[in-house]
């Protein structure tokens, strides 16, 4: 029925062989056997004879219950197998939860009691009419007990995957019902948005490295480390370093004094380089160096600026330790 949406499903799953296997195994009897009967009084002879007809109908009883259901199990998950390879997705999801009914612990608890069963009249053979009426009676009744529990919970599982199963398909026609809704104005208006938000990230990444770019090219006259940071720095933080440039800009065009443009002499300026006259630098030259030439001044001025601000911070460091030796000697 969903055929259409098979290909978003989920990964598809893959038939484990353990659980097409039928356990056919018997449990190991009690180390104790021939109970005799009821009270712990050994049978006779006679009564042995006389209760050997009955015994071997209440064993057969016994046997047949668990052939039957071993047989219905069998013939599941042989079925199952034949159906496996050409089933669909959502076919083989209903598959394998038909296999997990018979990891139920309710199966188990019925299949384990019959073998159990079957176990102790193997071991038990020397009978009397007592005790084979008994345990018959006991039997019929547990086996009816222990099929009620395992069918209840069968029919709770059933209901369960009912119920999912029931709001997955109304999830897929509320999927389908909106895609085929779609009008050419909501798919022209999808992909606008989709190509708006692709351009908003290169516009956001290329003005990211462009102020990056800026921080590392201001402290050219500084090692190649400080460019390094300050690039990664700018990178990471580049929202607020584009304030600070955009403000920059503005005094710029405005005219304020002081106010300059930031440099821009390489991507991530490295490594200055000189060129013979008329030469062009490779693009390795553009992106990771900067001409020495054209930076000279840049960097003889950047250096003059913070030698000037390392004299007036020592000056005023010495003014206010000054003052505070004056304060003392006055004290």
């Amino acid at each position: 029925m969903f055929d259409w949406l098979e290909m978003s499903s989920s990964a598809e799953l893959t038939l484990n062989p353990a659980d097409l296997v039928v356990d056919e195994t018997l449990p190991s009897p009690p180390v104790t056997s021939n109970v005799g009967n009821l009270f712990g009084k050994q049978p006779t002879d006679e009564e042995v004879e006389a209760a050997l007809r009955m015994r071997t109908a209440a064993r057969q009883t016994v046997l047949d219950a668990l052939t039957e259901l071993q047989n219905d199990e069998k013939n599941k998950k042989k079925d199952i197998s034949n159906k496996w390879k050409s089933s669909s997705p959502s076919q083989k999801a209903a598959l394998q939860a038909q296999l997990d009914n018979y990891k139920l612990p309710e199966y188990k608890a019925l299949i384990n009691y019959i073998k159990g069963e079957l176990v102790w009249w193997n071991t038990n053979v020397k009978l009397s009419a007592t005790t084979v009426n008994t345990r018959a009676v006991n039997f019929k009744e547990n086996l009816q007990t222990n099929t009620d529990i395992y069918l209840r919970k069968l029919q709770q599982t059933v209901d369960a995957s009912q119920q999912k199963l029931s709001s997955q398909e109304q999830e897929l026609l509320s999927k389908k019902a909106a895609v085929m809704n779609r009008t050419t104005s909501d798919i022209v208006w999808d992909a606008f948005k989709k190509a708006l938000s692709f351009l908003g990230i290169i516009i956001y990444l290329v003005l990211a490295l462009t102020f990056a770019s800026f921080a590392a090219n201001s402290l050219l006259h500084k090692p190649m480390l400080y460019r390094v940071l300050a690039f990664v720095y700018a990178f990471i933080f580049a929202p607020i370093f584009g304030v600070y440039y955009t403000y920059n800009r503005i005094i710029y065009a405005i005219g304020i004094q002081g106010a300059e443009l930031p440099l821009m002499e390489g991507l991530l300026p490295l490594k200055a380089y000189d060129l013979l006259p008329n030469a062009e630098p490779t693009l390795m030259q553009r992106i990771f160096g900067y001409s020495q030439k054209n930076t000279e001044e840049f960097i003889r001025s950047q250096a003059a600026k913070e030698l000037e601000s390392l004299e007036k911070a020592v000056e005023n460091t010495s003014e206010i330790f000054g003052k505070i030796v004056e304060e003392r000697k006055k004290a």
